[in-house]
């Protein structure tokens, strides 16, 4: 046998190995206002391994969407929601969670809509506390989500550190630093430092980053 005919056969069993491990994935639900209205969204799915945007789509009128995909063994994901005039929504998607529902995922999404002393949790489920590299890819995301939304809207915002009293706190990633690295990562991608008030420490039950709107 020649070499060309090895690298063939190499190369077909390379193929067949990878598509074994594709599995057809289905992300699939309703995004509305919290009036319960449907509304139409940008939506855009990113691979939580490297943040590259997999597919974008736009929903429909009446708020249904449905992402169809091959999805390799063991990858995360980030749904990202993004409406003009409505504050951003990001949902991850982890691997355990495709096995637990047969890669048919439904999810049903509340955007809210922007407005002046309006607040925020960012982060949410999606708990980005604690030193691991999931953990600071999940806030990367929502950095950039929020920098997509002051770069369409004029909006000037505070940025609100909550934290319970704990003195071995500095073991994670604290609410404070993450509010001074969205603060950091916001003016080095061009928005004016005017426009961002980080408040460093709140006492509160659990640890969260709140974005408030100052002027809109």
């Amino acid at each position: 046998m020649n070499i060309k005919c090895i690298l063939v056969i190499i190369t077909l069993g390379v193929g067949m190995a990878t598509k074994a491990q594709e599995q057809a994935l289905e992300i699939s639900g309703i995004v509305k206002d919290e009036n319960n209205v449907p509304i139409n969204a940008e939506i855009i799915l990113k691979d939580k391994k490297n943040n590259n945007i997999i597919k974008t789509i736009s929903n429909h009128l009446n708020g249904e969407y449905n992402i169809k995909i091959s999805s390799q063994k063991n990858n995360n994901y980030y749904v990202v929601f993004l409406k003009e005039n409505y504050f951003f929504k990001v949902e991850e998607i982890k691997y355990s969670e495709l096995q637990k529902k047969g890669y048919k995922i439904k999810k049903e999404v509340v955007l809210q809509k922007l407005k002046e002393g309006g607040k925020y949790i960012i982060g949410g489920k999606n708990n980005f506390y604690g030193n691991s590299t999931n953990n600071k890819e999940s806030a990367h995301i929502s950095m950039e989500a929020l920098h997509e939304l002051m770069s369409k809207n004029q909006i000037k915002i505070e940025i609100w550190a909550y934290e319970p009293y704990d003195e071995y706190h500095y073991n994670i990633e604290t609410s404070s630093r993450i509010a001074k690295n969205i603060t950091h990562y916001l003016i080095k991608n061009g928005i004016g430092r005017e426009r961002i008030k980080d408040i460093d420490y709140l006492g509160a039950q659990k640890y969260k980053v709140e974005i408030k709107i100052i002027t809109y």
